[in-house]
């Protein structure tokens, strides 16, 4: 992503997720309903679930690039530390 046009494409799929994630809420209240469902708890875990579900998507390309380079030829930290430690799982 560069400039502008990356982060309005940022901001725009976090809009989609945030609206996804309300409507199952919503959509949980109202199958539920009554005080089997707490709304603001509902609420709150959708946002944080949206949160960490974007801000994942938005470095995974970066974790990849990083490791697509690895010259040991690496996927992951825990594929270098079991290299290094001759286990194999």
């Amino acid at each position: 992503m560069s400039g502008r046009a990356g982060g309005e494409r940022a901001a725009a799929r976090f809009v989609a997720l945030v609206a996804a994630n309300l409507a199952l809420v919503f959509l949980g209240q109202l199958l539920l309903g009554g005080d089997a469902f707490q709304l603001g708890t509902g609420l709150f875990f959708a946002g944080l679930i949206t949160l960490i579900l974007w801000l994942f998507d938005m470095y995974r390309p970066i974790y990849d690039a990083r490791f697509d380079r690895s010259p040991l030829g690496v996927t992951s930290v825990a594929d270098f530390v079991r290299r290094v430690r001759g286990v194999t799982l």
